[in-house]
């Protein structure tokens, strides 16, 4: 009677009710185990990705922010571009709440906004945004001091997003109870996020500026830059080229 579920004992036990030698039949259950297990491992398929089949998705945001000329061009709104790079920020880091905006044209007091991009949650505002496409300086700080004290009475986060910042200016903003952000550290938030998240990003940029801005030349300009990134993917799917700074930068530019 074999009184053991363990195979390897429950196989000696069956050799002794049987008068075989132990070793003998269990060195030959073994051998045969070993056989099947073989036999299996061979046919099985490997289970392993060719690295040639394997679709890299581009980090589109990534490139855009990185590469794109953020430059005033010629029958472009001024700071449009950098605005509707933040929408696109906002709009994917922050998925959970309604971000509003307008086009750079229209002041948020006349649509009742209390920055460029407000993020709400129902009827709470979470996050009030500056944009500004240009290097801030000291004497740029007053005029958002009323940023702060409406952030500060509703308990939201106000953001100053510029390109960047002259030396003192963001201790200003701070001690106003603002977080400074600039063009470089978008870029560095943005490098950790995966390729769906940039994509979502991508997506509400292309609609602030296809729908929101409705400004042609930028648009066209947009357009360009990401379609050069979907041209390089389908001539090599395994190396994503940054994009040429040329597709995304007009001839007729003037200065910021």
């Amino acid at each position: 009677m074999i009184t053991t579920t363990n195979p390897a004992i429950a196989a000696i036990e069956y050799a002794i009710t049987q008068g075989l030698e132990a070793a003998d039949f269990l060195r030959a259950w073994l051998h045969g185990e070993n056989r099947t297990k073989q036999f299996v491992l061979s046919e099985l398929p490997e289970h392993t990705r060719d690295a040639v089949n394997v679709k890299r998705e581009p980090l589109r945001f990534s490139l855009f922010l990185e590469n794109f000329d953020f430059k005033h061009q010629r029958g472009e709104n001024s700071g449009a571009a950098y605005q509707g790079t933040v929408f696109g920020y906002i709009r994917a880091d922050a998925a959970h709440l309604q971000v509003e905006t307008a086009s750079v044209r229209t002041g948020g007091k006349r649509e009742n906004r209390v920055g460029d991009i407000d993020a709400l949650n129902g009827e709470s505002l979470v996050i009030a945004a500056e944009v500004k496409q240009s290097i801030l300086r000291s004497d740029d700080v007053p005029e958002f001091e009323e940023l702060a004290t409406q952030v500060a009475n509703q308990g939201a986060l106000g953001l100053v997003v510029a390109l960047d910042f002259a030396e003192g200016v963001r201790e200003q903003l701070k001690e106003m109870g603002l977080e400074p952000v600039s063009k470089q550290e978008l870029a560095d938030r943005v490098r950790l996020w995966d390729a769906l998240k940039q994509k979502v990003a991508v997506e509400a940029l292309v609609y602030y500026v296809t729908r929101i801005e409705h400004n042609t030349p930028l648009r066209t300009r947009v357009n360009k830059f990401f379609a050069s990134i979907e041209a390089s993917m389908l001539s090599n799917p395994a190396v994503i080229e940054e994009p040429d700074p040329a597709v995304g930068h007009s001839d007729t530019s003037t200065s910021a």
